[in-house]
């Protein structure tokens, strides 16, 4: 009997050979798949009709942020964008209550503020020079009244919440990354940990 041209291998290990070769393929896929990469880009440049904010160019960010977020492998579909009047407080907390709801180990998130930034008075006695870092979302007013209940402010307290949820849920494997451009925006995060 003439063995065929071509055949090398005996039929039972090229099978178990391309089993394992599949089996790798498929745990290499895998993971890759079970990291989810995750974006969140704010921009305020007008806070519309009426406010007394000056405008500011934040709506410039939105193409290069999301552009560089997708350079390095993140799904358009998982990077959420609130642009002028859909960035209210509402919105935004919701965004990042989202990503700790939904978010894995090992998923990197990437929060992104480019809006106007405010100091405002500290409400909890944390703050050694009295005031609170905040992001200024759409709605909040440009002056003072002793009846606001800054609640279209998301104060530096209120982000670091939310940011060390979304920790919790990515743990060590993952990471977490918040730019803000916004005045003030040095301690926004209130975290104690490394900035960069």
């Amino acid at each position: 009997m003439n063995k065929p041209k071509g055949i090398t291998m005996k039929p039972r290990i090229k099978i178990a050979l391309n089993s394992i070769l599949i089996a790798c393929g498929l745990l290499i896929a895998g993971a890759s798949v079970g990291q989810t990469k995750r974006g969140l880009i704010v921009a305020i440049g007008d806070y519309g009709p009426g406010s007394k904010w000056r405008p500011i160019s934040s709506l410039n960010d939105v193409p290069l942020v999301r552009s560089a977020m997708q350079k390095q492998g993140f799904d358009a579909g998982n990077i959420n964008v609130l642009k002028n009047e859909s960035a209210t407080k509402k919105n935004i907390i919701g965004a990042l209550q989202d990503f700790a709801k939904n978010s894995k180990a090992g998923d990197i998130v990437i929060i992104h503020f480019s809006s106007h930034g405010q100091q405002i008075e500290d409400d909890n006695g944390d703050e050694l020079d009295g005031y609170d870092e905040a992001i200024v979302t759409y709605g909040a007013p440009t002056e003072f009244d002793p009846d606001y209940d800054f609640s279209c402010h998301i104060r530096d307290d209120e982000l670091d919440i939310l940011i060390k949820k979304i920790q919790a849920k990515v743990g060590k494997s993952g990471d977490v990354i918040v730019m803000a451009d916004a005045c003030h925006s040095g301690t926004v995060t209130r975290s104690e940990r490394i900035s960069r």
